[in-house]
């Protein structure tokens, strides 16, 4: 595969080797997430739970408030003072767990994908409160649906479109809220895959 530079050095020129990312130097990075599509974001997270981002800023998918490119990686002013400790690019939103099982969706709303109960776009990291009696242990951004897990396993919820029936609720109705998929309450997951793109 090949790394752009549109997403590590500031430019769009094809990368075909390994670079270091300089804006990141000086920082542990523990986790990222790259996008497949709609010409492509990444996120980083370092050790002590600060959050990056940058490549497309399509509907504010990346957090900084517009919609613009970021050519180099920005740390997400909005999540200061949060821990984030996972984070998940989808085809044009973003999800990002916090330590304390907080979930925060920004970028395009289409669908109800942000789980914020509206169809609006989200510039900033919005929390979804509709889970805030719950901890989130993990989240996964598809093409245009979402998934999260508790903490513990034992809850897993689905928003966004329903087509084909991948939000596993039984039918193929769109949820703009997160809904629990029941055949999953109590199983004991570990983490779940929203898909994107076929390819």
């Amino acid at each position: 595969k090949q790394w752009y530079q549109r997403r590590v050095r500031g430019n769009s020129d094809d990368l075909h080797t390994l670079t270091a990312i300089s804006a990141l130097q000086g920082y542990v990075v523990t986790s990222m997430s790259t996008s497949k599509g709609s010409d492509g974001h990444s996120l980083a997270v370092t050790e002590t739970g600060e959050v990056f981002s940058w490549g497309d800023g399509d509907y504010g998918k990346l957090g900084h408030g517009n919609s613009e490119r970021q050519r180099r990686p920005r740390q997400i002013q909005a999540l200061q003072g949060e821990e984030v400790v996972q984070v998940s690019c989808g085809y044009k939103h973003t999800g990002v767990v916090t330590s304390d099982g907080k979930l925060y969706t920004f970028g395009n709303g289409d669908n109800g994908r942000l789980g914020l109960a509206s169809s609006c776009n989200k510039k900033l990291p919005e929390r979804v409160l509709a889970l805030e009696d719950f901890k989130v242990g993990q989240v996964s951004c598809g093409l245009n649906h979402t998934l999260c897990v508790s903490a513990d396993g034992l809850h897993v919820w689905a928003f966004g479109d329903g087509d084909y029936g991948k939000l596993g609720l039984g039918s193929v109705v769109g949820k703009s809220t997160p809904t629990e998929i029941e055949a999953l309450r109590g199983v004991g997951v570990a983490s779940a895959l929203a898909g994107t793109l076929p390819g």
